[in-house]
């Protein structure tokens, strides 16, 4: 992390996380985001984290994602992102109704499902 995070901070460029397996962790350790680490680093370079739910809750062909950044410096990058999402079209409705209901699920048991699949060891 040392390394990029000197030349970003060098070269004003954000890092960009691919996290869309977030939380599916093997063993004991648990997922730390990119975004963490910067924060105990100093948040010298800005992070831009993409993630989605294809990966995480196993609904393949979805292809639902998103993106969070982190840092004052790329408020012009993400104002540029929401207005190319706004003219490209992306999931159907019906897919994006669901997409509350996978982040947070009401039903207990699917919510337990979920975590196994996020936790599978």
């Amino acid at each position: 992390m040392f390394v990029p995070r000197r030349l970003a901070a060098k070269h004003c460029l954000p890092l960009i996380a691919d996290e869309v397996y977030a939380g599916m962790c093997w063993g004991a350790k648990p997922f730390v985001p990119i975004a963490d680490v910067s924060a105990k680093l100093g948040w010298i370079a800005p992070v831009i984290s993409c993630s989605g739910l294809a990966k995480q809750f196993l609904v393949p062909g979805w292809r639902v994602g998103w993106l969070v950044f982190y840092g004052e410096q790329i408020k012009p990058i993400k104002a540029g992102v929401q207005a190319l999402a706004n003219v490209v079209l992306g999931a159907t409705n019906i897919i994006q109704s669901a997409i509350p209901k996978i982040l947070a699920p009401e039903d207990k048991a699917v919510a337990e499902e979920i975590k196994q699949v996020r936790r599978a060891k």
